[in-house]
Formats: C-alpha cells, sequence, structure tokens
C-alpha cells in the first residue's frame, strides 16, 4: 500500500546505442546510467543524526499529494516538499539539502536479447534510482537504438540484403556468393535472373526475442552495368544483340504477373 511506496527510487528511461549485428545476436552492454543516489553523508535521511525530524504538514506525513491529471481524474505522486519521505527536518543535511540524495552515476551491465529490434524497450527492476530509508528501488528502462549496418537491413525479423551480379551472369546463370548473419553462402543463380529477381533463404534471418523462430534473408540480385568497357566486349555485346528481341510493355508485365 502507501507504506511500501513512501520514499521509493524513481524510474529512470535511457536510449542505449547498439550496433545491428549485436542486436541480432544479442550481447551484453555495460552502461553508465545518471541517477540521484542515497547520501553517504546522512544515509538518506536528508538530517544529521540527532537533527529535530517533524511530519510534513503539505503531505501530513503519507509522503504522497494528490495531482491533477488530464484536467479531470486526480492521481497519488510523491510530495515534493518532503520528497515523498512524509517528514521535514529544521538542519537539513548541506550536501543533499535534505533530500537524503546527491547527483552520481552507476555503472549497469544490460543484456540486450538475440533477436533484439528497433522500438523495443528493456525493463531491469531495482536499477532505478534508490529509495529512501530502504524503500524499494525503481526500474531501469533502456530503449535500444540500433545503427545502420553497412548492407543489412532489416524488416520486422526478416533481413534484406543485395546483392550485384554481372550482365553474363544474369543471362547464363552462375552461382554467387551472398553474405548471410552467419558468413556467406553459395547460392545458385538461375539463367535468366531478371534484375530485382529474390531468393528467399529460409530462417537465416533474426531470431524471434523470446522465442525459438527465426525470419528469412531475402536476397535481392541486382544487375550491375559496367561503365567502362573494352573494345572488344563492345563487339560481342553488339554481336549479340543482333538476334535479341525485347518483349512489348504488355508482355513483360504479364511475365512479370506470372512470376510474382
Amino acid at each position: 500500500g502507501n507504506s511500501r511506496r513512501k520514499g521509493a527510487g524513481r524510474d529512470i528511461s535511457i536510449s542505449v546505442p547498439v550496433s545491428f549485428m549485436d542486436a541480432v545476436k544479442g550481447c551484453t552492454k555495460e552502461i553508465r546510467v545518471p541517477m540521484s543516489g542515497v547520501c553517504g553523508t546522512c544515509s538518506g535521511e536528508g538530517a544529521p543524526k540527532g537533527a529535530t525530524v517533524t511530519k510534513c504538514k503539505t503531505c501530513r506525513g503519507t509522503g504522497e499529494v494528490m495531482q491533477r491529471a488530464m484536467g479531470i481524474f486526480q492521481v497519488a505522486g510523491p510530495c515534493r516538499d518532503c520528497n515523498g519521505t512524509g517528514q521535514k527536518v529544521d538542519n537539513p543535511c548541506r550536501p543533499c539539502s535534505g533530500s537524503g540524495r546527491v547527483r552520481t552515476d552507476q555503472k549497469v551491465s544490460v543484456q540486450i536479447p538475440e533477436g533484439m529490434a528497433e522500438g523495443m524497450r528493456l525493463r531491469i527492476g531495482g536499477k532505478g534510482e534508490p529509495g529512501i530509508k530502504g524503500a524499494a528501488a525503481g526500474c531501469l528502462y533502456v530503449q535500444v537504438e540500433i545503427e545502420a549496418h553497412q548492407f543489412f537491413e532489416r524488416e520486422g525479423y526478416d533481413i534484406h540484403v543485395t546483392v550485384p551480379i554481372s550482365y553474363s551472369q544474369a543471362v547464363l546463370g552462375d552461382r554467387v556468393m551472398v553474405p548471410t548473419l552467419g558468413g556467406e553462402q553459395e547460392v545458385a543463380l538461375p539463367p535468366g535472373t531478371q534484375p530485382g529477381h529474390t531468393k528467399i533463404l529460409r530462417s537465416k534471418g533474426a531470431r524471434e526475442v523470446n522465442g525459438n523462430g527465426y525470419g528469412n534473408l531475402v536476397v535481392t540480385f541486382q544487375l550491375h552495368v559496367p561503365t567502362n568497357t573494352t573494345e572488344k566486349q563492345k563487339e560481342v555485346l553488339k554481336e549479340f544483340g543482333k538476334g535479341e528481341t525485347v518483349p512489348s510493355v504488355t508482355e513483360y508485365r504479364l511475365r512479370r504477373a506470372r512470376n510474382q
């Protein structure tokens, strides 16, 4: 009830940058959390030993006052005059000005679970600001900000990657090396591969947080058109172009519709 909340530590929210791969594979981050800690001079009492302690007149010793929320409702909140302790002292502690707290930083070890995605928030109980006079500490809320990767992109638990291929590879087919979360993997490229063709590698994406499933790796093949060609290459392409046929817009759209 009310006695348990009196003097309880405040919750803290903090944003932590995490690399793309650390978020996918999970990691442990050591972070520095700015907070108000218990004053070492007065041990959180707010006054030296022997000081006169009286009941706070504002909250009548409860440590809480009613505050208006959204213009209509009233909710209980910590009393600002006594910092939620329910008490006032005539001779307050100088280092903390009677609040029982001083500004300090704490190192906290945060476990980033495998598959962590942008926008997810971690709640760590008891790692917020410490309570006064043995009251419970608050919670630490960690908002993860995932850094962009050099070539991977993420959509939910699916990972997307674009792989460039040459004109000859697209026409004749080949076996190409594709980057995955676990290293490169050889993938068969069928003859006649069209620009933008995608291949899905099942369960090669990110792991579902608190689950056993995995997303997919979606590979998009992008045709690389060279800007510098030799005279011999030009002659070969000209010869190839003599027998080349290009479908009409209608035929092209019908082919794309059948392949989707």
